[in-house]
């Protein structure tokens, strides 16, 4: 559990910038990832402002890194797996990204603003 400010939002910073990563590389390789449509957000109630000194800091951040539609709720407890055994943590935060299917059109929340003409 990351109950230190600092830490809480240097992990979650690095889990984004991973994926940015992880998109590039994929893009770069010829294989890019279908494009996210929207996000899951779930965060420990304890993750709030008395942690982070500001409000949303957690949506705010995955929204930097994924700027679709987000939905999700404040929880006391989050459930997740560490390895391949699942547990439930405390002052977490778990994201879900969900994406188009292969030959599915995107919604129009979804689109890129060149693509809304097409």
């Amino acid at each position: 559990m990351v109950r230190e400010k600092a830490s809480a939002e240097q992990d979650l910073i690095s889990h984004g910038t991973a994926l940015k990563k992880r998109q590039l590389q994929c893009l770069m390789e010829g294989t890019p990832l279908d494009p996210p449509i929207a996000t899951l957000l779930f965060s420990c109630v304890g993750r709030g402002s008395n942690l982070h000194s500001k409000n949303s800091f957690d949506a705010r951040t995955v929204a930097s890194f994924l700027p679709v539609p987000t939905s999700g709720f404040l929880g006391n407890g989050e459930i997740g797996k560490v390895g391949s055994t699942t547990h439930l943590h405390g002052f977490t935060c778990a994201v879900g990204v969900l994406r188009a299917g292969k030959g599915m059109p995107l919604p129009p929340a979804a689109r890129m603003p060149a693509e809304k003409n097409s």
